[in-house]
């Protein structure tokens, strides 16, 4: 959610490493906007599938705009995806059903 609240609120570096990959005001705060409210369905067990979906998608797109802005390292961003991918495939979501491992 802090990455979403950083962008709504235009915190300078996330605004001009956004803008240096080509973003506008506008859509820095759209996306910061996703961001936040996929952190906000994580809350609620019912929506937590939805949430953790969601987080995943802006973390992987926040990762890859972050290396083309050589602001991070390919490795990290990778391991970061990889990671959340396998908490998402591994978790239980009581909402949806699974059954747990």
């Amino acid at each position: 959610m802090l990455g979403g609240i950083v962008k709504v609120a235009l915190y300078s570096p996330e605004v001009v490493s956004y803008q240096n990959v080509g973003f506008t005001i506008p859509q820095i705060v759209v996306f910061g906007a996703f961001q936040l409210f996929g952190g906000l369905l994580l809350l609620p067990s019912r929506s937590r599938f939805w949430g953790a979906s969601l987080s995943t998608l802006t973390f992987t797109i926040s990762a890859a705009l972050a290396i083309a802005d050589d602001y991070m390292s390919i490795a990290f961003a990778l391991s970061s995806v990889v990671l959340i991918g396998s908490y998402l495939t591994c978790r239980e979501f009581p909402a949806r059903g699974h059954a747990s491992a």
